[in-house]
């Protein structure tokens, strides 16, 4: 059995060097560096996003994790900031999907004009190893790229909207499938995942230390989905999903998804935020293996 504490993966390495190049300016001291711990927990009601209610699978989820930020260079209308993360995330049930995570990122920000209320654009990549604790067909790496456009229209409301590219690749190509599964099945794919599309998101500051949220999104493009059954009007790229149980398939479908999210953040001072939000996403697969699931999330964040 494998363990996310292997000392031995090239993968890991990779994604840790590249967090290295953060390190250096840790010891650095700058209103332009910053390092944000933050906790978390979230109960999700369809983990696996199962078409069918019979294969739903919840579980409770706690996160652990820090991103250091270093801004590059910055004036009162643009700044360019890199970023670095890791987090672990702890499944109570499901404990083989228990993760370790580890991003760099790069974001430009631009804004036409000195005002506060001036429209403001950014441009971010990110990209994302994944270590899994016991799926090792999920072990990879995500990218995205997002364009967004945002502005503040007064005092208490700002709105934004943009798009978004994302693309995951399995790192593995020989995963263990036991029994052996039909070569045809593809499950080194299952999770070679491309998708894109767009968001919006409105903010309300009633407060200066409170803002209510909403967003809603859009994406079309590939999913993977844990079942022990699905209609099965074309050919899926599937695997078995040990980290389920027996009898659950994961398969890669191609799904337009809409999503939902209300939330609340609170300032407890200039350094320390809460946030709470809850999240409804529908789903419209192909040959109608459609899935709905529910998202409850708290976290807390400490900004040096």
């Amino acid at each position: 059995m494998r363990s996310i504490h292997q000392p031995t993966r090239p993968g890991l390495a990779a994604s840790l060097s590249i967090l290295m190049f953060f390190i250096p300016t840790l010891g650095y001291t700058s209103d332009a560096l910053s390092f944000t711990p933050e906790v978390g927990v979230r109960y999700d009601n369809n983990v696996g996003l199962a078409p069918k209610s019979a294969d739903k699978v919840e579980d409770f989820v706690t996160r652990v994790g820090g991103k250091v930020q270093y801004t590059a260079f910055g004036s009162p209308t643009n700044k360019f900031v890199l970023g670095g993360g890791v987090r672990y995330d702890h499944f109570f049930d499901l404990t083989d999907l228990s993760n370790l995570a580890v991003s760099a990122s790069a974001l430009y920000r631009g804004q036409f004009g000195p005002e506060p209320t001036s429209v403001w654009y950014s441009l971010k990549g990110e990209i994302t190893g994944l270590y899994f604790k016991e799926s090792e067909i999920r072990d990879g790496y995500k990218t995205a790229i997002t364009a967004t456009l945002g502005k503040r229209l007064s005092d208490n409301f700002a709105v934004s909207a943009g798009y978004q590219y994302q693309l995951r690749r399995s790192t593995n190509d020989d995963p263990e499938q036991t029994p052996p599964v039909n070569p045809s099945w593809n499950p080194d794919e299952v999770f070679d995942l491309d998708r894109q599309g767009v968001f919006t998101h409105l903010d309300f500051m009633p407060t200066t230390t409170m803002t209510l949220y909403g967003e809603y999104s859009y994406f079309t493009g590939d999913v993977a989905a844990t079942g022990r059954s699905f209609n099965q009007g074309a050919t899926f790229t599937r695997a078995r999903d040990m980290a389920f149980g027996p009898g659950f398939i994961v398969w890669r479908i191609d799904a337009d998804v809409h999503t939902g999210r209300l939330g609340i953040k609170y300032k407890i001072n200039e350094q320390a935020h809460l946030n709470l939000y809850g999240q409804y996403l529908k789903a419209l697969g192909e040959s109608d293996n459609d899935y709905e699931g529910t998202v409850v999330n708290a976290s807390a964040n400490y900004r040096f």
